[in-house]
């Protein structure tokens, strides 16, 4: 994840985060902002100066200071201007936009089949949406709620749906991917503790780095 604001002040240390390897066959960045002349800008200028195959928006950050500025999981309670920022994003990029976004804000109050709803009302602007099956006040504990990653994937229809949590092993992945309507697996933080996971599953696999 990359702060849009910071890639456009040109910070170093946000850049490098855009960094392709040339054994990377497929790579995207993803990028994190509340504003849309922000989002905008800054998708204009990737399309211009990264050798980059998709562009993906956070919706799924859950750290307090993203979070009270709109940003991450926050767009999730402002739909409104998150359509601003995937009509203005999808209108200077040329390559798939996707999202990324958690179950909802509130553990006990799932919100993501009603911005999917949204979404899909914005025609073919969104390529791919990638549910997290956690909410934000969740973090990182408790498990991914799968159940509900399932109904998402059905609701998202025809829009392709990732389910991302807890995927620790290829059996973990397949297992999903056999048990659901998913489309695909995205692994992010689990991929830093076992590497070679992307490589030992026939699952179609998003790796997604998520910092911090």
């Amino acid at each position: 994840m990359a702060m849009a604001l910071n890639l456009l002040q040109g910070q170093q240390s946000e850049w490098a985060l855009l960094r392709r390897h040339h054994t990377e066959t497929t790579f995207g960045v993803q990028i994190c902002g509340a504003h849309v002349d922000v989002m905008t800008r800054c998708a204009q200028m990737l399309a211009e100066n990264v050798d980059v195959d998709f562009v993906d928006i956070n919706m799924g950050c859950p750290l307090d200071l993203v979070y009270q500025k709109g940003a991450g999981s926050g767009l999730i309670g402002r739909l409104n201007k998150l359509e601003e920022i995937v009509v203005g994003m999808s209108s200077v990029l040329d390559v798939p936009l996707t999202v990324k976004m958690r179950k909802g804000i509130h553990d006990n109050k799932n919100t993501a089949h009603s911005v999917i709803n949204r979404i899909k009302q914005l025609g073919e602007r969104v390529a791919l949406i990638t549910l997290h099956g956690r909410s934000r006040e969740q973090r990182y504990t408790k498990l991914a709620d799968w159940e509900y990653i399932n109904y998402c994937a059905k609701e998202a229809d025809p829009i392709p749906l990732f389910g991302n949590g807890d995927i620790l092993s290829f059996e973990d992945a397949n297992l999903h991917k056999q048990n659901t309507n998913i489309c695909g697996i995205m692994i992010a933080r689990d991929a830093l503790i076992k590497p070679w996971i992307v490589y030992s599953s026939n699952t179609c696999v998003l790796f997604l780095l998520e910092m911090p």
